[in-house]
């Protein structure tokens, strides 16, 4: 019986690395049976190659990026392995081969566990970027879910590691993103402006950038210790210098031992600090973790290297289909909402309407009907969940954040604020400073010490607050308008919004930053509204406003507020928007509201011809209908009874597929079957569900629900498996058996038809059926031999 085997922890803490070696009796190199040899004195130890494998739906999936060879691997596990059906790790050498399962353990700690740089699919570097390519950088965390993570991509002009206060001004972008089981991912394209930037900030001494740029990415978040990572090189794409090529890439970095830590009071200058990235903001102190990545000197104008980047719109197509009533629809989901039921709504456990003035409701009434369709509000459950929030949030007439706060509860309610005090009396000392003395409400503060609160709690030193510069900025970015709108950074993005989704014919442009823009939203009834309905809409609220009870109301919640803060009043008032609005008598056909799922139909028959959006050519386009609450078995039996009511959504697909080349994939050919690889999948019952992260696209279509959308759970074709059948942007130049909207690079069409599907959530048993019918096809011939020989083109 062989000794061979895995030696090591089966239970690895999170965050922590852990060797795993083999035991070696009995192994060449030993002078008799049983004898152990030292690992560096057993040369054949080196020959041991390891790998790890996870267990998804049944099967055991190799991850490349962590096979190691050498005596001994160190692996460090995160967070995400926690959600992990199994994990095993193999070690082989010659025929001999070991496992060893392992199921890691939570750990208490919190911190950012490293930062990786990964192509647009998460996969590590093989070979130098492209300017106009995507980068990932993933950041691993502990214990760190609904943290926001700031990554900023800065050109390197330092020497040696780069950590540098050189290359303070040679910051290229910043991104925020939530970390969610352990990770954050966020992409980057590589602009080719920041070749420029790069080529116009000279380290001292230098007379050009020569061959190499070097770009690294830096991970902050609020209050954590720094981790950092080594430098990559970069292709100078300016570069005169012939045959200028990048250094090698290791396949795998050689394992480092952590440094011990170093006591406060002997460290210098922080890597942050050297780089001047951040001031230092009383005790403070941020994780901070870096990658670097090689880039090429070639501009790529490749679409099909262009990432979809999704952003949480919810905003249906411009056009308002009207409803037919005698099939089925509801009436009252298009019926304008009127200031009565809001004050039935709005009302105290008696009865009493708890809205003190109704002036500023009134008047955004008008605005409230006119834009809520442009973020979605258009069902009378939908109805029910915003009116529902607004009441507990500002009472549809307190449209300035209440800032008469006793001293007490500020310390829990604003602790984000109160951390940077380190002892309980020096925390209740300031919240005595700032909070009223008596419990009663009256007397309360006055205005000027309302401000003065509002400034020192919302200030530069709270997490949300970096765009909080000026000593004012805490109350004048304080929560104002129906939804209670505060910091910054959402004024900015929500103005942005309303700018790019809500705008009517030719409406001016919204601005709510800067200057006294922000009290527009507490002194003007449209802006007061419409910043609501932005919050709305950015947010993607409609994706869990659309169930009729308590746990949609705790969904809705968690969008709005994490904490749930004033929960059990927001149920109480969507309970009584359910009686006002007539909720449970809203239907669409009564066969249809008792199912789960979504029905997609993609018509053979159906079409319209739409021009190219680069060229002066058309395309079929192939009507593509979305019921919602419908089951597959509810829509064949309504189309059989010819009962099937208008759809919800209506939008156009191609179905053509003559993209031959390009530059990820280099050169294809198309099958000379009809639904053969590259061309068309054949007509059928399939499934749409979301992409994987770092998948190019956002939505995927398979063949059965128990896989995901990952290459080898594709659709299985005449030719064998088929991954990556995807409805995406551009047109069918550049679609390999996908689906297309023909829109150029633009996503927005992506963006709405994902923002009409809230069923897209894997796994919650609301299935989305995507049924492809049978169309016609005119045959051709490849104009190139290599491209191909029989062409299939829609009529």
């Amino acid at each position: 019986m062989s000794n061979f085997k895995i030696i090591g922890n089966p239970n690895p803490e999170t965050g922590k690395e852990v060797t795993y070696t083999v035991s070696n009796s009995n192994l060449p190199g030993s002078l008799f049976p049983g004898q152990v040899i030292p690992l560096g004195s057993n040369p054949f130890l080196a020959q041991v190659q390891w790998s790890l494998s996870v267990l998804e739906y049944g099967k055991w999936k190799l991850k490349e990026k962590n096979n190691k060879t050498g005596p001994k691997a160190a692996y460090t596990f995160t967070e995400i392995s926690l959600t992990r059906q199994a994990i095993r790790i193999v070690a082989r050498m010659g025929e001999e081969k070991a496992t060893l399962d392992i199921k890691p353990q939570k750990t208490v700690e919190r911190k950012i566990i490293g930062v990786e740089l990964c192509d647009a699919l998460g996969k590590k570097q093989t070979k130098p970027f492209a300017y106009n390519q995507t980068v990932l950088a993933r950041v691993h965390c502990l214990n760190l879910d609904n943290c926001t993570v700031h990554v900023t991509l800065w050109e390197d002009d330092a020497p040696g590691k780069g950590h540098s206060e050189i290359n303070k001004n040679n910051k290229a972008v910043t991104k925020s993103e939530l970390i969610s089981n352990g990770i954050a991912d966020i992409k980057f394209r590589l602009a080719t402006d920041f070749a420029k930037m790069a080529n116009a900030q000279l380290a001292k001494g230098d007379k050009s950038e020569g061959k190499f740029h070097e770009y690294y990415v830096t991970a902050e978040i609020f209050r954590q210790k720094i981790a950092s990572s080594n430098n990559i090189n970069v292709i100078n794409p300016d570069n005169k210098t012939p045959d200028a090529k990048p250094k090698p890439i290791p396949s795998r970095p050689t394992p480092q031992k952590p440094k011990p830590p170093v006591p406060a009071a002997t460290k210098g200058k922080s890597q942050m600090e050297e780089k001047g990235i951040l001031e230092t903001v009383g005790s403070a102190i941020y994780d901070w973790g870096e990658s670097k990545l090689k880039v090429l000197s070639t501009i790529l104008p490749d679409p099909m290297e262009i990432v979809n980047s999704v952003s949480k719109l919810a905003t249906p197509d411009k056009k308002e289909e009207k409803k037919d009533e005698k099939k089925g629809t509801c009436p009252n989901c298009d019926k304008d909402i009127t200031l009565d039921e809001i004050k039935k709504i709005c009302v105290d456990s008696k009865g009493n309407c708890l809205i003190d003035n109704e002036t500023m409701i009134k008047a955004a009434l008008p605005h409230l009907n006119k834009y809520r369709k442009k973020v979605g509000i258009n069902t009378c459950v939908r109805k029910a969940h915003f009116l529902s929030q607004i009441a507990e949030e500002s009472k549809f007439y307190s449209l300035q954040e209440n800032f008469n706060w006793y001293w007490k509860p500020l310390i829990g309610t604003f602790s984000s604020y109160f951390i940077q005090f380190n002892s309980k009396d020096e925390k209740e000392t300031e919240a005595k400073r700032l909070g009223r003395a008596n419990e009663a409400k009256t007397p309360g503060l006055t205005l000027d010490q309302q401000i003065k609160l509002a400034n020192a709690i919302y200030g530069k030193t709270h997490p949300n607050g970096k765009l909080h510069v000026n000593s004012g900025d805490g109350w004048l970015y304080s929560g104002k308008g129906f939804k209670q709108i505060t910091w910054k950074s959402n004024y900015q993005e929500l103005e942005k919004y309303f700018n790019a989704n809500m705008k009517i014919d030719n409406e001016s442009d919204v601005d709510w930053t800067d200057g006294d823009n922000p009290y527009k939203l507490k002194n003007n009834a449209k802006d007061a509204m419409t910043s609501a309905l932005a919050f709305w809409g950015k947010n993607n609220i409609n994706s869990v406003a659309n169930e009729n009870n308590v746990q949609a109301v705790e969904k809705v919640t968690k969008k709005i507020n994490t904490a749930l803060k004033g929960l059990e009043g927001r149920k109480k008032y969507f309970k009584n928007a359910v009686d006002v609005l007539k909720v449970n008598n809203c239907q669409k056909g009564s066969s249809i509201n008792i199912d789960k799922g979504t029905v997609i139909i993609v018509s053979g028959k159906d079409t319209k011809k739409e021009k190219d959006p680069a060229q002066n050519i058309y395309w079929v386009m192939y009507k593509t209908s979305v019921y919602k609450d419908m089951s597959l078995q509810t829509y064949k039996k309504l189309l059989t009874s010819k009962k099937l009511p208008e759809p919800d959504h209506v939008t156009y697909l191609s179905r053509d597929t003559h993209q031959t080349y390009s530059k990820k994939k280099g050169s294809f050919k198309h099958s000379d079957k009809r639904f053969g690889q590259y061309n068309e999948i054949p007509p059928g019952e399939y499934f749409l569900v979301p992409g994987l992260p770092g998948q190019t696209y956002k939505i995927y279509v398979i063949d059965s629900e128990s896989k995901t959308a990952s290459d080898e759970n594709g659709i299985s074709g005449v030719d064998g498996p088929r991954g990556g059948v995807a409805l995406h942007q551009y047109c069918p130049r550049f679609s390999v058996g996908c689906f297309t909207f023909n829109c150029g690079t633009s996503t927005s069409a992506v963006t709405n038809f994902i923002n009409e599907i809230p069923d897209l959530v894997l796994n919650d048993g609301r299935p989305v059926r995507f049924i492809v019918e049978e169309r016609k096809v005119t045959e051709s011939t490849w104009d190139d031999a290599k491209k191909g020989t029989k062409k299939w083109t829609g009529i």
